[in-house]
């Protein structure tokens, strides 16, 4: 039976999601794979930096520039 617990969990997840969302759109497309890379599968900077063929500095110039992004967008 759906209840009103359900139901404000539902809302919260959707403002979760909203806030990712959000989130997500201040990135760029390589700023976006290299955290997917680094928080989803869990990957060290030299094996993001191997799977997208860039180096290790701009790695972690991309995730510097994400952590930027979305301080800003706060």
């Amino acid at each position: 039976m759906f209840d009103d617990a359900d139901y404000d969990e539902l809302l919260r997840l959707a403002r979760v999601f909203g806030e990712y969302e959000r989130a997500m759109s201040l990135l760029t497309e390589r700023e976006k794979m290299v955290q997917h890379l680094f928080c989803m599968e869990m990957l060290s900077v030299d094996e993001i930096a191997a799977r997208l063929d860039i180096t290790p500095k701009e790695v972690r110039a991309a995730m510097l520039s994400a952590r930027d992004a979305l301080k800003s967008g706060e």
